[in-house]
């Protein structure tokens, strides 16, 4: 799809080779390939509120994705992901519902084209949460549009950084937005099971952090991606005790509170179960773009909205553009292998780190944003997956393993306890419980286990499930049904 281009000295050349030596801005190269592939789109750089920390700083440009280019980046994506099985489109901003029919029009025509290549398809949203109306939800809805809520906490947690148009500026008075967030209609179209917000933390609203949660949660919210912001304000080794303790009194919540989902507790205890040392960085540029509205693509959405307009930052990061096709800059980003090449910006060796099974080298962004490089890991991230590791550590040995364990993980533990009891029962044939048709040794059941004193059966709560230490776990208090 990609039309010709013209080398400095005017001679045509090929997608594969029209590169040289005038900069990294000549165009023509094909994207890598991938089996996987994600594009975040910005439907606007305007935005109805002025969050202090906000990566897209000139938000009275009124730039917009215009109808033209919004069809440029559908035949774009169309072309690019017309060999995959399955990929994600994900509407960003500014603030994306300032105009919610181009929401609508992109996500109609996407919709229409999976259903007839027969990829599957899922579209998404972030927004402020202001301007979820019933009709922009019903809107989203029909379109199959999933919504991520950007919610830094609770009134006071939220408003430290999120302020209404007008807020920061000279002579006017702060005015926080938490009041103005569609909280309910949220939780009515899309809340299902889990209602969830993504919570920027900074060095600012982190005192706010465990009390966030729990208001948040008394308000219907179930699960929270708590994201420490290392672009934004200057976080020391002063801020980290704090941190710590605000982590602990989640981890105390949670420990109450089990229909609660909280991304820093329980990812990093998947991690822990798993011990698997994540090999890539996040795939940045290769499998995920983000793609600006003059049609400019970034190797992600961060990256597009912070650098963009830096001239020097573009020549070095800009990947390529929905008409020209894709620059020699791509290649930076073909394979950010976890390799002697990633190191800590904290001065931890990453490969005999004690924290590397827990660790995914932070986001490549947020590594570039802090120290110019892509591959080294800001210490900010070091710092905070240490502790989230070590409270993680602790708290598994207190509350006992089985009340972390998975339903695959619970069905071996069980497996493995029949086993034992069937070796310590013996009986003549190797077989106290009976066989199956095929003659295997058949595994005591739930009652059988229960005879013994080992009550295998109870739910992942923890409620009177059996530790490896053979003593019954203490009763986890459960919200009632209508909370």
């Amino acid at each position: 799809m990609f039309p010709e281009v013209l080398d400095r000295k005017g001679v045509v050349c090929s997608m594969d080779s029209c590169i040289d030596s005038a900069g990294p801005l000549e165009y023509g190269l094909k994207p890598l390939s991938s089996n996987r592939r994600g594009y975040y789109v910005y439907i606007t750089e305007a935005c109805n509120l002025r969050c202090n920390y906000c990566f897209v700083k000139d938000k009275l440009n009124q730039r917009h994705l215009t109808r033209p280019m919004a069809d440029k980046v559908l035949a774009f994506i169309k072309d690019d992901a017309a060999h995959l099985k399955d990929t994600y489109i994900h509407f960003f901003g500014g603030e994306p519902l300032i105009r919610p029919a181009m929401v609508e029009y992109l996500g109609s025509e996407l919709g229409q084209w999976s259903r007839d290549k027969g990829i599957k398809l899922k579209l998404g949203v972030t927004t402020n949460g202001t301007l979820l109306t019933a009709a922009n939800c019903e809107m989203l809805k029909r379109l199959g549009i999933g919504v991520q809520l950007s919610l830094d906490g609770s009134k006071q947690g939220n408003d430290v950084h999120r302020q209404v148009m007008g807020g920061t500026q000279v002579g006017r008075a702060a005015a926080g937005a938490f009041e103005l967030v569609q909280v309910q209609n949220y939780i009515k179209y899309f809340g299902g099971s889990r209602p969830n917000c993504r919570m920027t933390v900074t060095i600012h609203n982190l005192k706010y952090l465990s009390q966030s949660v729990r208001e948040l949660h008394a308000l219907g919210f179930r699960s929270f991606s708590v994201i420490p912001d290392a672009d934004c304000g200057a976080w020391t080794e002063e801020h980290l005790p704090e941190y710590e303790r605000e982590v602990d009194r989640l981890f105390q919540y949670w420990r109450d509170h089990r229909d609660v989902s909280i991304n820093t507790i329980d990812q990093t205890i998947e991690k822990l179960k798993r011990k698997k040392v994540q090999t890539h960085l996040c795939q940045v540029g290769k499998t995920l773009f983000g793609i600006t509205v003059d049609g400019d693509i970034y190797p992600c959405h961060d990256f597009s909205g912070r650098f963009a307009t830096v001239p020097e930052e573009r020549e070095k990061l800009l990947i390529g553009n929905v008409e020209k096709g894709f620059t020699k800059n791509q290649f930076e980003f073909e394979n950010l292998t976890v390799d002697g090449r990633v190191k800590s910006g904290a001065g931890h060796d990453c490969a005999t780190c004690w924290a590397k099974w827990v660790c995914s080298r932070a986001c490549p962004y947020m590594n570039y944003a802090h120290s110019g490089d892509i591959r080294t890991v800001n210490a900010t991230y070091c710092a905070t997956t240490r502790i989230n590791a070590t409270l993680a550590l602790r708290w598994m040995s207190v509350l006992g393993d089985f009340t972390f364990l998975n339903a695959g993980d619970l069905q071996a533990a069980k497996n493995q306890a029949g086993r034992a009891l069937m070796s310590a029962m013996g009986g003549a044939d190797g077989a106290p419980f009976g066989r199956n048709k095929a003659g295997k040794p058949l595994l005591p059941g739930p009652a059988q286990l229960r005879r013994f004193g080992l009550d295998m059966g109870a739910s992942r709560a923890g409620n009177g499930v059996v530790r490896q230490d053979g003593v019954a776990g203490p009763p986890v208090r459960e919200l009632p049904a209508n909370n």
